[in-house]
């Protein structure tokens, strides 16, 4: 074991001071902090600039396997990887971390920076006083004691290939929640069936015993023409409840110490289901608060703030803060079609929001806001088709629980010499 500065193993830049005229929607990605996510980077609705913009910044361009790190506020620390083969170059205020030592991949430096603490270790180096604030040469000098450098490349290898089975199940989850998210845009936001049937087509693959179940017609409503039999009604009329929850008193220590039961926070929200929660409460907290216990299928929607909007499906049973809506569904309309539907009209859900400096959602907005509701059997049936879907997406996101939770116990110890990657199987049986 030896330590080496991080400058020894990466080679450090910072970003292009972009002018913020040039920013454009077309043109190429430019990754700002906001466009780091957990460990990974989204050109997705990212700022773009013109080609001609470009030339002679190719010291600033990304390739396949670039890390990235934020070097101001927050999120200083924070680390993503750029993982396509598109191209895309840094702003200012994000590094570019590039393996440059012979013995270093960009695995195995991925697997430095990407480690439980590391971001903690960026930020205490950080300096400023309104906000945390580093350079590319602070981040040059963070130490770090290595293994030997003949056991980088494995050390790499392995959490790589854990990295890539838990990247596979996220894009199988993220397949099956498109998936779910096109049919019911096709029965219950552009009507296909109906359309299709209206001008005596057969519904589009579709077996006759499904297209049996919509009309053949329109009528008119207060939200326009909607198929024939439908109404419209309130989100709240497709719930048991809507309800928000609470916060124990924090001057109380036994209402969160020894706490088992999971309190979700909007920050915890990320569209897909929710198993682990940062913060626990005890039930004498619950019993204490506002705190209510909403069982698993539950779909929670954030009311406030930078994530209004948000949503969640509870995996098992827990509560939440007053920052989130719990909408608890009915026998008539299970979360898959309560959770597709928020999806569906959330940009307009959202424009309600009301607020100076923070936009929030009222509660009645959320239990009054309008929209059309299908006959019973056919949400029957959507919910029959995709309900597999959730379960398998549940189980992928169980798994990756238990990838990550490898993760977090085996690079340590790797690092550290603790374990020799030769007494780890290989990486493949390690994913498996």
């Amino acid at each position: 074991m030896r330590n080496y500065k991080l400058r020894e193993i990466a080679e450090i830049i910072g970003g292009f001071a972009f002018k913020s005229g040039v920013f454009t929607d077309i043109g190429i990605p430019v990754i700002k902090i906001a466009d780091i996510y957990s460990n990974s980077i989204s050109t997705s609705g990212c700022s773009k600039v013109a080609v001609e913009h470009l030339r002679g910044l190719d010291r600033f361009k990304l390739s396949t396997g670039d890390i990235v790190m934020a070097m101001t506020g927050a999120t200083t620390g924070k680390v993503g990887r750029h993982l396509t083969n598109e191209a895309a170059y840094v702003n200012q205020r994000v590094a570019r971390l590039r393996a440059k030592h012979p013995k270093a991949t960009q695995n195995f430096l991925w697997a430095i920076v990407s480690q439980a603490g590391f971001a903690q270790v960026i930020k205490d180096a950080a300096g400023g006083s309104a906000q945390e604030n580093i350079s590319t040469d602070g981040i040059g000098d963070i130490e770090i004691e290595l293994p030997d450098e003949d056991c980088w490349t494995q050390i790499g290898e392995t959490i790589a290939c854990l990295d890539q089975r838990t990247g596979a199940n996220k894009h199988l989850s993220h397949t099956l929640e498109e998936m779910s998210q096109a049919l019911f845009k096709s029965w219950f936001v552009d009507f296909d069936p109906v359309v299709a049937k209206s001008e005596g087509r057969k519904p589009f693959g579709m077996s006759d015993d499904i297209a049996a179940l919509f009309p053949d017609s329109f009528e008119e409503s207060e939200l326009g023409a909607v198929p024939k039999g439908w109404r419209v009604g309130t989100l709240s009329q497709l719930c048991d409840s809507v309800q928000t929850g609470g916060t124990p008193s924090r001057s109380q220590t036994n209402y969160w110490v020894g706490g088992t039961i999971p309190w979700v926070k909007t920050g915890e929200l990320n569209d897909g289901f929710i198993s682990n929660t940062e913060e626990a409460i005890t039930e004498l907290g619950l019993k204490s608060s506002n705190c209510k216990l909403w069982g698993p299928g539950t779909v929670i929607l954030a009311l406030y703030g930078a994530t209004v909007g948000k949503l969640g499906v509870l995996a098992k049973t827990a509560t939440a803060n007053q920052a989130c809506a719990a909408l608890i569904p009915s026998r008539r309309f299970g979360f898959p079609f309560i959770l597709n539907q928020v999806l569906a009209v959330r940009t307009e859900l959202c424009s309600l929001a009301i607020g100076a400096a923070q936009q929030n959602l009222n509660l009645s907005t959320v239990r009054e806001f309008r929209m059309v509701v299908p006959e019973d059997f056919v949400s029957a049936a959507f919910d029959q088709i995709v309900r597999p879907f959730y379960q398998q997406i549940e189980c992928l996101c169980a798994q990756n629980r238990l990838l990550e939770d490898c993760r977090s116990l085996l690079l340590p110890r790797l690092l550290s010499g603790e374990i020799s990657e030769r007494s780890v199987a290989s990486p493949e049986a390690t994913a498996a």
